[in-house]
């Protein structure tokens, strides 16, 4: 007997691992429980009991995760023979058994054959069915580029996948159909798709009919990509070229006609969120993978957007050229949710390094509100804000230099606490103005 208290592996982390074993001149069996397994921040199992016999040819095994009454729960059944010849053939055949994701029931009806032998895997009647919701997999595991192994989906509801694209800030939505062929997996990979999801949903917004037939020839190390989304008829989407992994080059075009923004929400989380509204573009993507160069223009209508730490809303209707990387900005225009008004007469947001943005941006702002945060947003200062002047930003987004030449306008609560014990010390960070004089005071 044993005892493990926790087991970390490549972020999963097992908690209070007992093993039990036990022996006769018949058998050996194997008992492994854990209390609690953490896949991810928002999945977790519970209660894992994995049981094995091992006989003189056979070992049968039997794996429980949760509960029957949990959410998630896995109860499966397996039996793995050994041949007696010289070979290296062994046989394991998946029983029925019982897959629970997110309260949703996935069963295997019949016996599922897996044979090992000679270094290749065959895998027949895999058949993983809930309702009219089918996921199935045929053929050849190996090295030989000529075995062929189809994963297979019908009416496939992209909602079983939410769980785990949670922790992305990803809800998807959607009935997936059609299969991916992979020849040679084991040494030289080819993989071709034909896919095709039904009513595509990201984020609770309807984005239409997505279609994927890109591939992928281990040869030339190359994707070919090819994917494009029609909505109410009309293609909204599209992405063509290709990846070469070999040279690490990408060459890309995308184009976007009335494409709804939320699409763009995972890339840019962590600048602004609650994107809506339309984006049309027509861009090319072309260089090393590590900084490509991106040329065409993009436009929105009426795009709206949270600036995550002000916490203001912003809606935009305009159209922007961008050259070797860098968003060229003449008039742009952005209005916030009361209708008023901020101007950017010439600025640029230079994109060649993704992560971190520079920007060279002079906003002149007529009574556009700057600032709605509370107090959980910010406990330093809080407040709304209303403001008429010019609000310059440069820099990358992770060192930004911010200067305001601005005054307040009606509707203004600015907040600074004082309520709580903190360090003090004399900083001059703040300039009064007096209103009749342009004598500073400071304070």
């Amino acid at each position: 007997n044993g005892f493990v208290r926790k087991l970390k592996y490549n972020g999963v982390v097992v908690n209070n691992i007992i093993l039990d074993e036990n022996t006769t001149p018949q058998q050996l069996q194997l008992i492994v429980t854990s209390d609690r397994v953490q896949i991810n921040d928002s999945l977790f199992i519970k209660d894992v009991n994995i049981s094995n016999i091992l006989r003189n040819d056979s070992l049968a095994f039997n794996v429980k995760m949760s509960n029957s009454d949990e959410a998630n729960q896995l109860d499966l059944n397996g039996l793995v023979e050994f041949t007696k010849n010289q070979d290296t053939t062994a046989r394991l055949s998946v029983l029925p058994s019982i897959l629970k994701i997110n309260s949703e029931e996935w069963r295997i009806q019949e016996k599922v054959r897996i044979v090992l032998n000679n270094g290749k895997t065959e895998i027949s009647n895999f058949d993983l069915t809930n309702g009219k919701q089918q996921l199935i997999i045929d053929g050849l595991i190996s090295e030989d580029p000529k075995d062929l192994i189809s994963v297979g989906f019908k009416d496939f509801s992209l909602k079983t996948l939410n769980p785990f694209t949670k922790g992305f800030g990803v809800k998807l939505g959607g009935n997936l159909n059609g299969k991916t062929d992979l020849y040679g997996v084991l040494k030289a990979p080819r993989l071709t798709d034909d896919l095709k999801i039904d009513s595509l949903n990201f984020n609770d917004i309807y984005i239409g009919t997505l279609t994927d037939t890109s591939s992928y020839n281990n040869e030339s190390n190359k994707v070919n990509v090819f994917t494009r989304v029609v909505a109410d008829g009309s293609e909204t989407f599209k992405l063509t070229g290709n990846l070469d992994l070999k040279e690490k080059e990408i060459d890309l075009g995308v184009k976007m006609d009335e494409s709804k923004l939320t699409i763009l929400e995972p890339f840019v989380k962590e600048l602004v969120s609650n994107l809506k509204g339309n984006i049309s573009a027509d861009l090319t993507v072309k260089g090393k993978l590590s900084k490509p160069e991106i040329n065409g223009s993009l436009s929105l209508d009426k795009g709206q957007l949270m600036v995550n730490y002000l916490k203001t809303t912003y809606v935009i209707t305009d159209k922007v050229e961008v050259n070797n990387s860098v968003i060229k900005l003449e008039d742009f225009t952005i209005k916030d949710l009361e209708g008023h008004e901020g101007t950017v007469k010439d600025g640029t947001v230079d994109l060649n390094d993704v992560n971190y943005p520079t920007l060279n941006v002079k906003l002149e702002a007529n009574n556009l509100m700057a600032l709605n945060t509370t107090a959980k947003d910010n406990s330093v200062y809080y407040g709304r804000a209303y403001g008429t002047g010019v609000f310059s930003f440069t820099g990358p987004t992770n060192k930004m230099k911010i200067d305001i030449k601005a005054k307040t306008e009606k509707g203004t609560v600015f907040n600074l606490p004082l309520n709580s014990s903190e360090t003090i010390s004399d900083k001059d960070f703040i300039n009064f103005v007096s209103r009749d004089s342009t004598t500073l005071v400071k304070k």
